[in-house]
């Protein structure tokens, strides 16, 4: 049945709307961002030795420390990752979201807290840890200091080798030192490769070359 909206109506259903939207906003703000969901998949990886089939890996991204995520959220989180004891754990980036030196602070305390792989722990840079639009390249530079003194292996446009198992760690695709190509090509064709990203778009790039393995990647926030 159609109904006339009086001013009277359409006040009120203008009220209903702005609650609606102050709802989504909430979630968007308070509980999406603290809402941790334990996902798993099976990972074949061409000439996997032999001693590495049904191990584990975990994947952490977007910890995003800084003033929108509560520090002990993240610190509970690792918590809850360790106890299923991966055997390798990797972290693809967003370490912080930059707003002041505040958060290298941050940074190394919750790190204190971070999972740890059995066999190796490894990371890379995302967008957010350059800081303000994308170019402080000393932010990123604090970022990998403080990651690498935790003892984490942080890869930028690097690779390296845990249990024969490579990990190719590139750089950010909005970041200033995206230049994955010579690493994929030197690198890319060897045995038993997993390729870190943060920026799930860099996929569409000409950049694979004859590389066609995974290419785990963050910053779609699990397609929020």
């Amino acid at each position: 049945m159609m109904k006339k909206l009086t001013r009277r109506h359409a006040l009120r259903a203008l009220t209903i709307a702005g609650a609606g939207t102050a709802l989504v906003g909430l979630y968007t703000w308070r509980i999406e961002p603290h809402w941790l969901q334990f996902t798993y998949s099976l990972l074949p990886i061409s000439g996997l030795p032999r001693e590495l089939e049904g191990r584990t890996l975990a994947q952490l991204s977007d910890l995003h420390v800084g003033p929108k995520v509560d520090d002990n959220y993240i610190i509970e989180s690792f918590r809850r990752t360790q106890q299923l004891a991966p055997d390798f754990v990797v972290f693809t980036g967003d370490w912080i979201t930059y707003r002041s030196p505040r958060q290298f602070e941050q940074l190394c305390r919750i790190l204190m807290h971070a999972p740890r792989g059995r066999f190796g722990t490894i990371g890379i840079l995302g967008n957010h840890d350059y800081g303000f639009g994308w170019r402080m390249a000393d932010v990123a530079e604090e970022v990998s200091r403080i990651v690498r003194a935790s003892g984490i292996t942080l890869l930028r446009n690097e690779a390296s080798t845990f249990e024969g198992l490579q990990f190719l760690g590139l750089d950010d695709l909005w970041g200033p030192r995206f230049d994955p190509l010579d690493l994929l090509a030197q690198k890319g064709q060897d045995s038993s490769t997993v390729v870190l990203c943060h920026n799930p778009d860099a996929a569409d790039r000409s950049i694979r070359g004859s590389y066609q393995g995974w290419i785990l990647a963050g910053h779609t926030h699990g397609g929020q």
